[in-house]
This record gives C-alpha cells, sequence and structure tokens, in this order.
C-alpha cells in the first residue's frame, strides 16, 4: 500500500496470513495425533512408535479397554518388544485396580466366594500379597469349601517361595493347593500323574497366564 509516495505494508494482513498459517500447522498436528489418524497409520504402517501413541491416545481418551485390546494385538505383531509388554502389564494393572474397587462393592452388597477368591487374586497380581492373604482367608472362614479361595493362598506363598525358597512357603503352598484341588477329579490326571504333579501343571500353565482375562 502507498501513502504519500511511500510503501506502507498492510500489517493487518500480513498478521491474518501467519494466524490463517499457524491454525492449518495446529489442525493438522492435532489430526495426526487422532485415534482415526493413528488407527490408520497402524493399518497402512504400522511400527511399535505407532502403537505406543496409539495406545496412550486411546487411555487419554477414556478408553482403557480399547487402549488394552490394542496393546494386546500390537504384542502379537511385535512379540519381542519388551516396551509393549510393559504397556500392556500397565493397562493390565489400572484394569486390575478397577476390577478391585467394583469387587468390593460387589462383596459388600452380596459376598459370595468367588468374589473373595477373585480379589486374592488381584491383589497378588498387583503385588499386594497381604490384603491378597487377608481376603481369602476371610472368604474360608465363610465359605470353608471355597477351593478358589484356598488356591489364591497357596499362590501367594507359592510366588514367596520362588523368591525366598522358604520352607514355610513351601509348606504351606503344599497344604492349600492339596486343599483347592482335593474336589479335583481324577479323571482329569494324566497317566502316572499325581495330585501334585496336577498342580504343579496347573501352576505352570497359571504362570503363563496370571491374570484370568
Amino acid at each position: 500500500m502507498r501513502k504519500g509516495g511511500v510503501v506502507v505494508r498492510d500489517v493487518d494482513s500480513e498478521v491474518l496470513q501467519e494466524v490463517v498459517v499457524l491454525r492449518f500447522l495446529r489442525n493438522l498436528f492435532r489430526r495426526k495425533d487422532t485415534v482415526e489418524y493413528l488407527r490408520e497409520a497402524w493399518r497402512t504402517k504400522p511400527s511399535i512408535a505407532v502403537a505406543e501413541k496409539l495406545f496412550h491416545r486411546l487411555q487419554d481418551t477414556g478408553s482403557p479397554g480399547a487402549a488394552l485390546a490394542f496393546i494386546r494385538e500390537a504384542g502379537r505383531a511385535y512379540p519381542h518388544a519388551q516396551r509393549l509388554r510393559d504397556l500392556q502389564h500397565q493397562a493390565l494393572r489400572v484394569r486390575s485396580s478397577e476390577e478391585v474397587k467394583s469387587l468390593r462393592a460387589a462383596l459388600a452388597a452380596n459376598p459370595r466366594p468367588e468374589i473373595y477368591a477373585r480379589l486374592g487374586e488381584l491383589y497378588r497380581y498387583l503385588g499386594h500379597c497381604e490384603e491378597a492373604l487377608e481376603i481369602a482367608r476371610e472368604g474360608i472362614a465363610r465359605y470353608p469349601q471355597s477351593g478358589g479361595n484356598y488356591l489364591a493362598i497357596g499362590l501367594v506363598h507359592y510366588s514367596r517361595f520362588l523368591k525366598t525358597s522358604s520352607a514355610h512357603d513351601g509348606l504351606q503352598t503344599e497344604a492349600c493347593l492339596r486343599q483347592a484341588y482335593a474336589p479335583v477329579s481324577y479323571t482329569h490326571l494324566r497317566a502316572h500323574e499325581t495330585v501334585l504333579d496336577l498342580v504343579c501343571r496347573l501352576l505352570l500353565e497359571k504362570k503363563k497366564n496370571p491374570l484370568p482375562t
């Protein structure tokens, strides 16, 4: 623009153009951070980095269930990626903590032996072994024939035995697991397998999948 033979810049026009560019860039970066964009990126060009971003985005948008389901999918695609295994463990801990709150409320409203047993297992998974023992013992006090609660106690002692080789924990493991699997039909036993062999086999299977889904 010319005023009196002098060129004057149209400041308002330049500022407006800068604002338009900044808005475009902002929207572009926001788009790259949306769940839809990241899902498409995972579908067309999957990578561990994309998996991490999508997992965190799903969690940030209040979809912990979807985040867990996705990180399991990503873990199957990259089975040796320790970072993805850590994220899955993190997601499981979040879900387990939420389940504990729900089960505590259910226990107060309508106590059942399987609720005590599940709480014992969740507390053990979360690393709260004393709480696991306390809730499972409470379950046995109310329901003496509850094999699930004996199992919960036995697995706490078994976890401790693996770390310390304590004779006490070893004996408690055997005693509780005998009680837990006492009702097991002998038709479940394989050839030349004792009840304790069965228990050890079940423990190994459980160790591969420590928290039932």
